[in-house]
């Protein structure tokens, strides 16, 4: 994703939009674009706005927030634990 991809879908001047208008935008992003790359997309403006504009940066982190919650971004085991458990089986 590159800078300003987010636009055609509505989502800009996020600091003036509510927050029903910017999930919309987020919505009709997801369509196109995979919800955990919006998600990560969203957690690095918050990340790059934390100490110029923290009340932007609340903003994304809130939409993400809700692009988790909305769409399912559940976490499975991972990598590390499920390696664990294959190997423990492998050596009985």
């Amino acid at each position: 994703m590159e800078k300003g991809d987010l636009k055609k879908y509505g989502y800009e001047n996020v600091s003036d939009k509510s927050s029903s208008s910017r999930h919309r935008a987020l919505s009709r992003a997801v369509k196109d674009i995979k919800p955990l790359s919006l998600f990560r997309k969203l957690i690095i403006l918050s990340t790059m706005n934390k100490t110029k504009n923290p009340i932007l940066a609340k903003k994304f982190k809130s939409d993400a927030k809700w692009i988790k919650s909305e769409f399912g971004l559940l976490r499975t085991l991972s990598r590390s634990k499920s390696r664990n458990s294959k190997s423990r089986r492998s050596r009985k």
